[in-house]
């Protein structure tokens, strides 16, 4: 998952962000989509990112967030939403924000520049899934995932995003052409440099 709590452009203020997140109840979040039933401390219920007949989305309020064990989706409530709905991080904040009555100031940002920050905020979810997807590759990430076991982090991978980088140089160079990123952005976000040769 990409928390981008600091934005490129300052729309949106670092301690805003947090305000927001410590607001929301993600309970309330995730049961406008989810159908959940208390068990212990915890709610479960049917996972919205992938099918299955047993619950295996879980719930927690004392910790604010979800994690489900089928899929190994994860995160808090503000995950969750850009997940559910696809909404991008600063719309995300603007809908979290407005229901529970926290505005946001906005600093003249023209719309070229919010489109930029919105494409630079997707390469970032680009790169984010890719290193997810290396860390659950059965060959790839095998050597990754056996070190996360033996320290007991395999749960905390899955519910604050942590991934593998593989040897290959241009393996997230591929999957974000693939997700159709220009490489001036991904430049932009700091996740490609440019050869010697300007390439």
């Amino acid at each position: 998952m990409i928390y981008r709590g600091c934005p490129l452009d300052g729309k949106i203020p670092a301690d805003i962000v947090d305000r927001v997140r410590s607001s929301v109840d993600i309970v309330d979040i995730v049961s406008e989509k989810v159908k959940l039933k208390r068990s212990g401390a915890n709610y479960m219920g049917l996972c919205p990112f992938h099918s299955e007949k047993t619950p295996s989305f879980t719930v927690s309020p004392a910790k604010q967030i979800f994690h489900c064990f089928g899929c190994g989706a994860g995160g808090d409530a503000l995950e969750f939403l850009i997940r559910s709905e696809n909404f991008s991080f600063p719309d995300a904040i603007r809908r979290l924000a407005d229901r529970v009555g926290i505005e946001i100031p906005e600093h003249g940002v023209s719309q070229a520049d919010k489109a930029e920050l919105d494409a630079i905020y997707t390469a970032n979810e680009v790169a984010d899934e890719y290193f997810r997807d290396c860390l659950k590759d059965r060959k790839a990430g095998e050597k990754a995932r056996q070190y996360l076991e033996s320290r007991g982090m395999m749960d905390a991978a899955d519910t604050f995003g942590i991934g593998f980088a593989p040897g290959s140089w241009d393996g997230m160079v591929k999957a974000l052409a693939k997700a159709k990123i220009k490489p001036d952005i991904s430049e932009k976000a700091g996740l490609t440099s440019r050869k010697e040769d300007g390439s």
